[in-house]
């Protein structure tokens, strides 16, 4: 969280130091605040920084803290776990690949509203509980 704040701060200093430059006949390019000017402030503050959360990510990946079955979803209380039908396109192949996103769909409004189940309030169902009573997966 650290590396992408100084990342950030880093970027709306950059930002600012471009924003107030005015170009002209008497324009001075020694003027230009170093943080442009020199490289080595994008190499430490820009490259640097994302390089190491790439390392970090690599390393402690965001998989461990997610259920090693793809069919376990959240409820919208944010506790409950419910085990559905997980992602099964019905289109064909062709149109996949062609249409990943669905847009023809949600354009003509045959979008892929009837698999909401997670939004059903109430219906306690036996997956509910057996999901709900495990502990958290990690791989």
């Amino acid at each position: 969280m650290a590396l992408i704040l100084s990342r950030t701060i880093y970027r709306i200093v950059e930002y600012f130091s471009i924003a107030e430059l005015r170009y002209g006949a008497d324009f001075d390019p020694a003027t230009i605040s170093p943080v442009v000017r020199y490289e080595w402030y994008f190499y430490v503050f820009e490259a640097t920084v994302m390089l190491i959360n790439l390392i970090m990510f690599n390393i402690y990946h965001p998989r461990r803290y997610l259920p090693r079955n793809n069919k376990i979803y959240l409820s919208t209380d944010g506790v409950t776990e419910i085990e559905g039908p997980g992602y099964k396109d019905p289109r064909k192949l062709w149109q996949t690949l062609v249409d990943p996103f669905d847009v023809k769909g949600l354009v003509n409004g045959r979008g892929r509203q009837s698999e909401r189940f997670w939004q059903m309030e109430g219906s306690e169902t036996p997956q509910q509980s057996k999901a709900s009573s495990r502990k958290p997966e990690t791989v």
